[in-house]
Order: C-alpha cells, then sequence, then structure tokens
C-alpha cells in the first residue's frame, strides 16, 4: 500500500544515528522519513485527514506489511501475506448493544474478530451463519434438566467457556479437561449429544476404556439419557460430507457388576390371600412391515400435507409431544406390540412416533394416560 502522503519539494535536513542503522529525512513541510533496514516510517507533524480522523504516522516494512496511527489513538496493522487488517481502538467503541469493543480483525475471506473490553471474543464468519464466542473464564452456565444416566451415575454440566451457534446446532464447550466436555445441540429436534471429559462419568469412563468403543450420552429434553456408540461413518454422495452414525449401547440394558453381597434370611413373612390374576388388555397384532392402518396414514399424510418440508413436519411432531416421558414413551410402544428391536433404534420421539404409526400405534392425548 502506498504512503497516504508524499512531500514535495526539496529535503530539508538528513540525519543517521551513530551505528548508521538508521538515517532520516525532513522536508519543507515538516514531514520526516526515518529509515531502518527494509522499514521506512513516515511522521507527519500536520496528520493528514481519513475520513472521521486524520493520520499522524504511517510505517512500511518488508514484504509489504503497514501499520498506520491515527491522531485519537486508533491503530491500524495490515498483513499482506493473508489479507487481514487489525484495527484497536484508543478509545473502545460502543457497538449496537452497548458493549465495548477494543479490537476488530477483518479476513480476507470477510469473516471478522471483535475483542470487547473484559477480554470477550466474537468470531463470526464470512456468511453471518455462524458465530463463535469465547469468553474470559468459563461463566456460562448451561441449563437443561439432567437425570440420572443409565450408568447409575448423575453428572453435572461443567460451566462453559466457548459457543458456536449455527441456525441448526449449537456448541457448548467447557474448559474441564483436554479435550473439554463438548455439548452439541440440536436446534430441530433439542436434544442434546454430549461428549463428557474425562472424569465427569467414572463408571462410563471405565467401561468404554475397556471396550475401546467411541461413546457420546444422548440427552432429550427432559433430561433422561442413553449411551450411544459409533458404529462408523457415511458419506453423503451428493454433497460428499461425512457424519458418523450412532447406535444405542444395549450394554446398559444389564450391566455386568460385582455381585453384592448375600441379604440375611428375612422374617417369615404373614400368609396373605391370593390376589385374582390381573385383566391385561390384549396388545393389538401389528400390521405388516412398512405398512400404516388406513386411518393413521390418512391423518400423518394430512398433517404431513400442512408443511412445507420434512424438517418443519419432525417439528411439529416433536413439539407435540414436549411434554411425554421418553422411557414412558417407549414402554406404551412396546406393550402395544412393536418389535423391540425397531425401538431400540428409535434416538428421538419423532422416530419412535414414526415407528409407532407403522404398526398402527396411536399414542394417547392425554401423556398422563402412559
Amino acid at each position: 500500500m502506498p504512503p497516504p502522503y508524499e512531500p514535495d519539494g526539496s529535503p530539508q535536513a538528513t540525519g543517521q544515528s551513530e551505528d548508521g542503522a538508521t538515517s532520516w529525512v525532513r522536508w519543507e513541510d515538516g514531514t520526516t522519513i526515518q529509515t531502518s533496514g527494509d522499514t521506512k516510517i513516515y511522521v507527519y507533524p500536520t496528520p493528514i485527514p481519513a475520513g472521521d480522523r486524520a493520520i499522524k504516522q504511517y510505517s512500511e516494512m518488508s514484504g509489504g506489511d503497514t501499520i498506520t496511527s491515527y491522531d485519537n489513538g486508533d491503530r491500524e496493522q495490515f498483513f499482506s501475506q493473508n489479507g487481514t487488517r487489525l484495527e484497536a481502538f484508543g478509545v473502545p467503541r460502543p457497538t449496537d448493544d452497548g458493549e465495548m469493543m477494543e479490537k476488530v480483525q477483518h479476513n480476507q475471506d470477510g469473516s471478522r474478530m471483535e475483542i470487547f473490553v473484559g477480554g470477550r471474543q466474537l468470531f463470526t464468519s464470512a456468511d453471518g451463519s455462524t458465530t463463535t464466542e469465547v469468553l474470559p473464564v468459563a461463566n456460562f452456565v448451561f441449563d437443561r434438566p439432567l437425570n440420572e444416566a443409565p450408568s447409575r451415575e448423575i453428572p453435572q454440566w461443567p460451566l462453559i467457556k466457548q459457543i458456536q451457534r449455527r441456525a441448526d446446532m449449537h456448541h457448548y464447550f467447557a474448559a474441564d479437561g483436554n479435550p473439554p466436555t463438548d455439548i452439541q445441540r440440536s436446534m430441530t429436534t433439542d436434544n442434546l449429544n454430549v461428549r463428557w471429559a474425562k472424569g465427569c462419568m467414572p463408571r462410563a469412563d471405565e467401561h468404554y476404556n475397556q471396550t475401546k468403543q467411541e461413546w457420546i450420552l444422548n440427552v432429550d429434553a427432559e433430561g433422561n439419557s442413553r449411551f450411544l456408540i459409533k458404529l462408523g461413518t457415511e458419506t453423503n454422495t451428493s454433497s460428499g460430507t461425512t457424519n458418523a452414525v450412532w447406535s444405542v449401547d444395549p450394554y446398559w440394558d444389564n450391566p455386568v457388576s460385582p455381585a453384592p453381597a448375600p441379604a440375611p434370611a428375612p422374617a417369615p413373612a404373614r400368609p396373605k390371600p391370593a390376589r385374582p390374576a390381573p385383566i391385561r388388555r390384549p396388545a393389538p397384532a401389528p400390521a405388516p412391515s412398512g405398512c400404516l392402518s388406513p386411518a393413521l396414514e390418512s391423518d400423518l399424510e394430512r398433517i404431513r400435507s400442512e408443511y412445507k418440508n420434512e424438517q418443519e413436519f419432525r417439528g411439529y411432531v416433536t413439539n407435540k409431544y414436549r411434554k411425554y416421558p421418553w422411557m414412558k414413551m417407549k414402554k406404551f410402544v412396546l406393550s402395544q406390540g412393536a418389535p423391540p428391536d425397531e425401538v431400540r433404534k428409535c434416538l428421538d420421539k419423532y422416530a419412535l412416533c414414526m415407528c409407532a404409526s407403522r404398526y398402527g400405534i396411536e399414542m394417547p392425548e392425554d401423556p398422563q394416560s402412559l
């Protein structure tokens, strides 16, 4: 980049440092140009207007890097190798939400990094679709219910240090290990996939250290959870994106644990009168695999037609059953004749409802009746 101003006329004075490493030339208008190796510094006694501020010093370095200093204390540095421009404000500038910004870095691809008073950093992608917020200390409280896990332990949500936000997914990173706890929240299903830092779930750590399986804890909106293990990866042939394929770990349905100490023999119990056998409602015969009962199929198609796409329909189903306890929903579908293997593969309420509909099973209107 050329300097903002080159003096006219003839030089009035020249000078040189005692070691000969630095020399300078002073011009008629008072401008001084100092040279030291590959660096050239322009000093203007009368600052050069530049918008709402004025340039008082300009430096050129080897490779094309430049530094511009302004009369209000601002400083702008340009890195020619990657096209990055870094602005540091002499007086912090207020943003639209009232926060005071100290620095902003503009990258060549259009992305930017803002640094605020207090140390908070905010990275925004070029198209604005992704933001990454880095806090000076881990103090963001992740407020979601979390019940006892299948491993019979209840981990505690850690304080969050970094948050990455996209329209479809939020990532919350703690500062509790290396790697830290990573909470991935789906904005469509509101389910969580959690990679816990070592030590947060000791029983799970011990088991998976032995099996060498990659695992996450899947948590629904009510705080109920299940362990998922990685089966492999799958690549979309159209987009080329590769995603992990997960499955529910059946180990925790009947985990192996040390045999308990024998309990003392109970005192003889008083005989009780025989109770009549309970009357159980027979489960309806399931419809053929892949088929819906005509009534359910018609109802689903009618509701589906009211939504623009499958994602919006998924959101409708998830929202409709948000107050239904997850485990009771599963038990209900099983009690109505759905195959256990298919129910076990359902990772959220939408998948469970679709499984139920395939076998002509309709959820009750009242979640209390499950």
